[in-house]
């Protein structure tokens, strides 16, 4: 018996068809007539294509997007993303608008276990008290006296968020790890070890800021040229300047991550050969 494919996380199904059939055609390399009649339509398009290519490509929840992008709240992005789908749609030929009408297209992600937390954790919960006070920088032991529950309880609300990585030192570190990659240096050298200080846990919780390698060329809907392993694909593209972090997985399990806003870079490296 086939086992079925596992449905795309990050996107509704008619969503993810939608994007994969436009951006197969070509429709995100067109500005939009729409705005072609400003001064920075060029830049409103890319800034656009970054924000949604980034929400439809990792965990991050509209908030998330907001924090990394420098938005007060969700609003600002979601606006952002929503144009984006009507932009790209219009830019689409009449077999693709005709196949997906807009109505159909929606932004909203499948429900998560991450999301599911979220949702559950708004009521008032143990869970969201944990995570409020981890935000406000408190300690294990003040986070016990704050919520009035045993040790115990308090460490497996911590487990549970996957917010091991925010008490203490590791939170300050995370914190100067996070401005760092916000501001990335152009040198190649500096670039590679800011990506060497990031662990898996790191990479899991901040997912936003970086990209696997599979993930990369799979975006891009390309493939790796037969033959070649992810160990020549690292080489070559260190050898062009883009910054590689590896992952030890599973035995025999290797991850290779480069930087989010190396995607463009790494796509047009010859390492690849269109599906």
């Amino acid at each position: 018996m086939e086992r079925a494919e596992k449905p795309y996380p990050y996107a509704q199904p008619r969503t993810f068809e939608f994007l994969k059939d436009a951006i197969a055609e070509g429709a995100h390399l067109k500005v939009p007539k729409t705005l072609a009649r400003y001064p920075d339509a060029e830049d409103a398009w890319v800034k656009q294509r970054n924000i949604a290519g980034t929400y439809f490509t990792c965990v991050a929840t509209i908030y998330d997007i907001g924090e990394t992008y420098g938005y007060a709240s969700g609003a600002s992005p979601s606006l952002i993303i929503r144009k984006f789908i009507k932009h790209l749609w219009q830019n689409s030929s009449f077999d693709i608008r005709a196949k997906y009408p807009l109505r159909e297209i929606q932004i909203q992600k499948p429900q998560t276990k991450r999301s599911m937390l979220k949702r559950s954790t708004s009521r008032g919960g143990i869970l969201q008290k944990v995570d409020v006070l981890i935000a406000e920088g408190k300690t294990v032991g003040e986070i016990v006296k704050s919520v009035e529950r045993p040790r115990v309880t308090v460490n497996s609300a911590i487990r549970t968020l996957g917010r091991e990585d925010l008490i203490g030192d590791a939170r300050e570190n995370n914190r100067k790890l996070v401005q760092e990659i916000r501001h990335l240096p152009d040198d190649f050298e500096k670039r590679q070890a800011i990506i060497d200080k990031a662990g898996r846990r790191f990479i899991q919780r901040y997912p936003w800021h970086f990209m696997s390698v599979t993930d990369t060329l799979r975006h891009f809907g390309m493939q790796r040229r037969k033959g070649k392993n992810l160990d020549a694909i690292e080489k070559e593209l260190k050898g062009r300047g883009i910054a590689v972090r590896l992952i030890e997985g599973q035995p025999g399990k290797r991850s290779f991550y480069i930087f989010r806003e190396d995607m463009e870079k790494a796509f047009g490296e010859a390492v690849t050969n269109p599906s």
